[in-house]
């Protein structure tokens, strides 16, 4: 495809992200929760961890990253990747690629105008998820309130995603 399309092609891109078998959660009908996402993200069932499909899966994405953000520049697609490339790090124990790569996504999705709190959402879970495993509670803690704080505001007091994310700060306490 490369040799057919300018290889910053976004097509290539999206053919990075097909290839890597992880980004196919971003395609679940929107009437499922974000929660459903979120676990998809920190339990990727589909993918053995210890097969050479790791490391194609996490190239590929390396690589659809650096095509959006060459064609894109910052923007919520981009933002979303790199959030979807940081889950792949993490779920392969490449804990420090994992925590730039959210706090890249993050950034990014600080600068923008629009409104980025689902993505930022996702984001800042999967950042408070990494410093909870990794035994960084303050900080885990510090991110799950930033989260919580966007999903009050987008889905009110009495959403599931909530209680998912109160559950999140509760284990810290076991």
């Amino acid at each position: 495809l490369k040799q057919f399309l300018n290889p910053f092609h976004l097509d290539v891109a999206e053919a990075f992200l097909n290839l890597s078998g992880v980004n196919s959660i971003w395609y679940v009908p929107p009437n499922l929760s974000s929660f459903f996402l979120r676990i998809i993200l920190k339990y990727p069932f589909w993918l053995d961890l210890q097969s050479d499909h790791e490391t194609d899966a996490t190239r590929c994405l390396k690589e659809a990253c650096d095509i959006q953000k060459t064609r894109l520049g910052d923007c919520v697609e981009s933002a979303i990747t790199l959030t979807i490339l940081a889950s792949q790090l993490k779920n392969t124990k490449d804990y420090d690629k994992a925590e730039a790569t959210y706090k890249e996504a993050i950034q990014m999705l600080k600068g923008l105008e629009s409104d980025t709190d689902l993505a930022r959402i996702d984001a800042y879970l999967g950042l408070a998820d990494l410093y909870a495993s990794r035994g960084s509670f303050a900080e885990a803690l510090t991110y799950y309130d930033h989260c919580m704080d966007m999903q009050r505001r987008n889905f009110g007091d009495c959403h599931e995603d909530i209680a998912h994310t109160m559950y999140s700060m509760a284990i810290l306490f076991q």
